[in-house]
This record gives structure tokens, sequence and C-alpha cells, in this order.
């Protein structure tokens, strides 16, 4: 191991003076070419990933996970992933012309994962045993072999030889997914079920058509907000909360989120659950009191009580757009955190300057929403926001900037409720 670390080293050196390596806060997740076989590409390209100098290499010695299907290539040096039980795990060294590869041994075959250069393939595959010494290296010679034959792949055909080398598609027909700890010489891998329902076609589209409602209904309660109009209680916008809340939980189970992701999905599913379960409470029991509640907001110049269902709907479109990335770094978390912290400092705004005055039951009320709704937040900036940085400088300053914006953002949202609430009272 120390050999082949120290001639990956050597390669690395060699290559740097050639090729920059740029600052891995600038570097992209990296969406793969699905037709460019048999090697792994960026989409649009042609040549093979190089994993052993340049940007990549660059974010395979400071990363700690590096994800890899048929979705992309994603990497984390901020956060941590945990094993399921359908994972195996097999060690894998450097090595110069590949991502890694399964130390043999004289009973083994020999496993190069994703190589740069030509990419082999018995051409009596099927004849050939399976590793028995290992089990878990038979397990990934048996699942490779199934849908993979050298000519289909446009991999090198070898004869009577027990090499084999895992490439593009392995990730695309044999549905597999890899996840390589660089820093542990581990890679896990684990084989997708086509057909379970929440990578098929159709629960593809029912997130998408949940995600597209349930967006729409966020802009309409902004649209409100901005406007000091009150937001009526509805029962679609509510069904469909509460059945995409339910639905993320067993979706996300099927996700190869990391650690933090998995424990942000868990916050956001609660809170959603919670929210809009305290939502159908208050609907009924403000039917025969009229009274300040948690989730309810009286306005006395139109005396309707504005049910506040923002939050929720954000954490929802957070937990449905994560389950169709397949992580929870995409370019809607950004978006969605902005929009729920500037929900959450408008709330602390309207609790300081308005609510604090109000009798001792109001603010109480107001006060534990306003805890709820800010926690909810600090996990999302946390956790989201961690799972998606490249490095823990780029985690501080995305943080920063995003907490800076969404308190900027609030306090507009604040001068523009507060100026067409109380315009028929200010002398024009």
């Amino acid at each position: 191991m120390v050999l082949a670390c120290n001639m990956l080293c050597t390669v690395a050196n060699t290559t740097a003076a050639r090729f920059p390596i740029k600052d891995q806060a600038h570097m992209p997740v990296l969406q793969l070419s699905r037709t460019n076989f048999p090697f792994l590409s960026r989409a649009g390209a042609t040549s093979a990933l190089q994993w052993n100098h340049g940007p990549l290499y660059n974010a395979l010695l400071s990363s700690s996970v590096l994800r890899i299907s048929e979705r992309g290539v994603s990497w984390c040096t901020t956060c941590d992933m945990q094993q399921s039980p359908q994972t195996h795990v097999l060690a894998c060294l450097p090595t110069p012309d590949a991502l890694c590869a399964v130390p043999p041994t004289p009973a083994n075959s020999t496993i190069r994962l994703f190589p740069t250069s030509a990419v082999k393939v018995p051409a009596d595959i099927r004849r050939l045993p399976a590793p028995d010494d290992v089990t878990v290296l038979g397990n990934l010679w048996a699942a490779a072999i199934d849908g993979c034959e050298g000519v289909h792949s446009r991999r090198t055909l070898i004869f009577a030889q027990k090499e084999y080398d895992v490439s593009l598609c392995d990730l695309v027909h044999g549905q597999l997914d890899f996840v390589f700890y660089p820093q542990d010489g581990q890679i896990a891998w684990s084989e997708r079920d086509s057909a379970n329902f929440f990578h098929s076609i159709l629960g593809t589209a029912l997130v998408i058509v949940c995600v597209l409602f349930l967006f729409t209904r966020v802009c309409a309660n902004l649209s409100q907000i901005v406007r000091g109009r009150p937001r009526a209680f509805d029962w679609r916008s509510t069904t469909v909360t509460v059945f995409s809340a339910v639905y993320s939980v067993p979706a996300a189970a099927h996700n190869d989120f990391a650690t933090e992701e998995r424990v942000l999905a868990t916050m956001l599913q609660a809170y959603a659950l919670i929210y809009t379960g305290l939502l159908i409470g208050q609907h009924f029991r403000s039917n025969s009191a009229t009274k300040y509640h948690l989730l309810l907001d009286n306005k006395e110049e139109t005396n309707v009580n504005a049910v506040n269902t923002t939050g929720a709907l954000v954490a929802v479109l957070l937990l449905l757009t994560a389950h169709l990335s397949n992580t929870f770094d995409s370019p809607f978390l950004n978006i969605f955190v902005l929009i729920f912290g500037a929900r959450s400092f408008l709330k602390f705004l309207t609790f300081v300057l308005i609510h604090s005055s109000k009798p001792p039951s109001t603010a109480c009320a107001k006060l534990a929403g306003l805890f709820f709704d800010t926690f909810a937040f600090a996990s999302v900036l946390e956790l989201g926001v961690r799972s998606s940085a490249r490095s823990h400088n780029e985690f501080a300053s995305t943080a920063a900037g995003l907490t800076i914006i969404s308190a900027l953002t609030g306090v507009f949202l604040f001068c523009l409720v507060e100026r067409n609430t109380n315009y028929t009272k200010r002398p024009i």
C-alpha cells in the first residue's frame, strides 16, 4: 500500500507542474455523459475523466467522500457517509490509470474501477468462475457481468484472463452505485433496484407534479405576504404537503444520502408533519373562537386569520428536490434556504416589533413558533449547506452569505408588509 501511495504521489507531482490545480471550492458537481462508453466523461465531452492529476485529483486528496453513479460524480470534504445494510465494502488502492484497483490475491480476479485508458473485459466472462475466497468481490463480479458485455459496452475483449474493469456500462446498464473513501482506501458499492417505485418513471413524474404544485403555492404565499393579504387555509395544499412529507420518508431510504443529509431529511420530515398537524388542528379550533395561535396571524384590518404555511411548503420542496437529485446539493438548495431564511427573519421582526407587546399568551405562542422555525432554518443552513460545500472555506462563506441575504430580504419584506397593512392610517 505504501508503494502504491508513493507511486500515485509521484505521478501527481510530475503532472501538477503541467496541469494547474484549481481551488476545490470552484469545482462543480460533474454530470456524466451516459453515451460515451466505455469511459466516464463529463457531459458534452469525449475525453475520459483523469483521476490522478488536475482538479479532480485535488478533489480526491481533500475529500472524505466521492460518489459515482449514473447521475454524476459528487464529492464532499465536510460530510461523512454511512454504509447501508445493502452496501458492500472493498479495499481499493491507488493505481496510475484508474480511480483505484482492488488488491489482487492468488485466487482473486483483478478489478479496476473506471480506468482512464483501455477498459478490458474477459471475452468468456460468463464461463469464468466468480472469486469464492472473498464474498464481497464475488458479489461484485456477479453483479457486473449480468448486462455489460464487451461488444456492447465498447470494452476491449481479452481471452483466458480473470480481469474486469468497471466502467460506464456498470453504472448505466448494471445499475451500480459506488462511494469511494480516499482517506481510508475503501470503496463501497450497491446495486439499484430498477423495479423500485421510487426510482421509476411514474414515481419521478409524481414527485415533479408535487414540486410544481407546491412551488406555485410558495409563490402565491410570497405574493400575498408582500401585498399584506391574508393566506386562507387550503385543503388541497395541506393534503399535498402531508402526502409529500410521508412519501419522502421511504423515498429517502433509497437515496445514497450522506450522514448529514439523512439527519436533515429526518428533521425536515418531522418539521413538515408537525407543522401541518398543528395547522389542521388549529383550523378546526379557530372556527369556534378567534384567538392568536401558533400558526395563525390575526389581521385587525380584515379580521381574517392568515395561515403561515410557507415553512412547511419549503421543507417539503427541499425533500422532494433532494430525492430527484439524489442529494441536497442541487441548484434548488440555495433558493429554498434563502426563502426559508427570509421568512424566519420576517417572523423575528414581526415578533419583536409587534407581537411582543401583545398579551402574554399570544407572545408566548408566537415565541414558540419563532423558535421552531429558527431551529429548522439553522438545521437547513448547517446540514444542507455543509453537504453541498466542497471545502470548509466554501461552507463558511456560503452560510454567511445566505444568512446576510436572508436577513436583508426579511427586513425588506417587513417594510413592505407594514406599508401595505397601515397605509390607510399614515399621511400621504
